[in-house]
C-alpha cells in the first residue's frame, strides 16, 4: 500500500492483506503521516514495492474511528480499503483466510509475519520472519498487553530487522494480527532486533464487530474454543514455509 499525503515527496509503504476480493485490512497508521491523503495506491502479487506491475488505485479507505497514537501507544490501530479488481486480474490474488477463534491465552504458536517495511537492509522487498506469538498479559515483553494485542518472538535474532504497518502474522495460514510496532526492550538505541525485541501486532478477534459493519461476511465475534489452542512450540513452520512459497506469487500486497 503506497499512500500520499498532502506536501510530502514521498509515499508512505505499508502492507495489507486481501480477506475478499473488495476488502484489505491494513493499519490505520499508513494514512496517518501527515497532511491529508491524496492519492493509495494498490500493488498486489509482488516481491518487491517499487515493482510498476498490478497497480491499482484504492476507491476508499476507513480508519478505525477509535484509532489513537502516541508515540509508543497506537490503539485500533486497523483499516479497511475497498478496491475494485479487474476481472482479468484476480486470478493473481489470494484471499486470506482469517482466525475466528479466540486465542487461548496462555498458548503459544509459531507463525509466520510477513512485511514491506523499513528495515535494516534498507531494501524495498517482502520480508518473512517466523515468530513464537503469544496473546497472553507477558506476551509484549516490558510493556504490558491488555488483550488487544498479540506478541512475537523470532525463534533466532533476524538477519533483518522489520519495522512494518499493517503487515499480516498468519498463524496456521489464518490471518490473526496486523503489524503495529516495533518493540525493542533491550539497550536502546540499537538498529538491529536482538533477542529482547518484540513484534506487535493488532489482534484481529477484538475487532471483528468493527470490520463485520463494513463487510457483512466477516463474522462480527469470533468463538471462544479454538480446535488448535493445544498448539506449542512444536508446531510445524517449515509446513508453513513451504505452504507459503506456493502461495507467495499471488497472496501480499504494497500498499
Amino acid at each position: 500500500v503506497q499512500v500520499t499525503n498532502q506536501g510530502k515527496r514521498e509515499p508512505t509503504v505499508c502492507t495489507g492483506v486481501f480477506i475478499s476480493y473488495d476488502w484489505i485490512l491494513t493499519a490505520a497508521q499508513c494514512f496517518d503521516q501527515g497532511g491529508s491523503v491524496v492519492k493509495t495506491v494498490i500493488k498486489f502479487g509482488i516481491h518487491d514495492h517499487k515493482t510498476v506491475v498490478n497497480t491499482i488505485e484504492a476507491q476508499k479507505f476507513i480508519k478505525h474511528s477509535r484509532y489513537i497514537r502516541h508515540p509508543e501507544v497506537i490503539f485500533n490501530d486497523i483499516a479497511l480499503i475497498r478496491v475494485s479488481i479487474p476481472e482479468q486480474l484476480k486470478q493473481e490474488i489470494a484471499v486470506v483466510e482469517v482466525d475466528h477463534y479466540e486465542w487461548d491465552d496462555f498458548s503459544q504458536r509459531k507463525c509466520l509475519s510477513f512485511g514491506f517495511g523499513s528495515n535494516t537492509h534498507e531494501d524495498s522487498l517482502l520480508h518473512v520472519t517466523q515468530l513464537m506469538a503469544r496473546h497472553d498479559y507477558g506476551a509484549c515483553g516490558c510493556v504490558r498487553n491488555n488483550y488487544m494485542f498479540v506478541c512475537g518472538k523470532p525463534d533466532e535474532v533476524p538477519e533483518v530487522c522489520v519495522n512494518d504497518f499493517g503487515g499480516p502474522l498468519l498463524c496456521n495460514r489464518r490471518a490473526v494480527g496486523l503489524a503495529n510496532l516495533l518493540l525493542q526492550c533491550g539497550q536502546k538505541g540499537q538498529d538491529v532486533c536482538d533477542k529482547d525485541t518484540y513484534y506487535r501486532y493488532t489482534y484481529l478477534c477484538s475487532h471483528a464487530e468493527w470490520i463485520n459493519q463494513y463487510v457483512p461476511s466477516y463474522n462480527n465475534k469470533c468463538i471462544a474454543t479454538h480446535p488448535l489452542s493445544k498448539i506449542t512450540s512444536k508446531g510445524n513452520v517449515a509446513l508453513e514455509i513451504s505452504w507459503f512459497d506456493n502461495l507467495m506469487d499471488s497472496l501480499f500486497l504494497s500498499i
